[in-house]
C-alpha cells in the first residue's frame, strides 16, 4: 500500500507575498520593514497554522513598490493587495479572506494606490 501523498495534496493553493522590504536610514522613503512588517508576518504564518489553512505559503517579498502604504501584502491567485497595520488586520484578513473566500474591503488597496 503506498501513503505517499499525491501530487495534488502538496500544491499550495494560496501563496502570500509579505513586503518585508528595508533600505537604509538615510532612504527617503518609510518602508515596509520599518512599519513593523517582520512582526505582523511572523504572526500570518502563527495565525496560518492555528487556522489549519494548510495549503497557504507564506513567503517574504523584498520589493512591493507601495511601501508608503505598508505593511502591505498580496495573495494570489487572485492578486489582491492588502494593508495591514495590526495582528487584529492580519487576522481579519485570515479568517475572512483566506479561510472564507469573502474580501476585506477596508484593507483592500486599490489599482491606483
Amino acid at each position: 500500500m503506498n501513503n505517499s501523498p499525491k501530487q495534488d495534496d502538496l500544491v499550495y493553493t494560496q501563496h502570500v507575498f509579505f513586503c518585508t522590504n528595508e533600505c537604509a536610514p538615510c532612504h527617503p522613503r518609510e518602508l515596509c520593514k520599518a512599519r513593523g512588517s517582520d512582526k505582523l508576518r511572523t504572526h500570518m504564518k502563527v495565525k496560518t497554522n492555528e487556522l489549519v489553512l494548510d495549503r497557504t505559503r507564506n513567503n517574504s517579498a523584498r520589493w512591493s513598490d507601495r511601501c508608503e502604504l505598508g505593511p502591505i501584502f498580496v495573495i494570489y491567485p487572485e492578486d489582491v493587495w492588502y494593508k495591514c497595520e495590526t495582528t487584529a488586520d492580519v487576522d481579519g484578513v485570515l479568517i475572512e479572506h483566506m479561510k472564507k473566500g469573502n474580501h476585506v474591503n477596508d484593507q483592500m488597496l486599490g489599482a491606483n494606490e
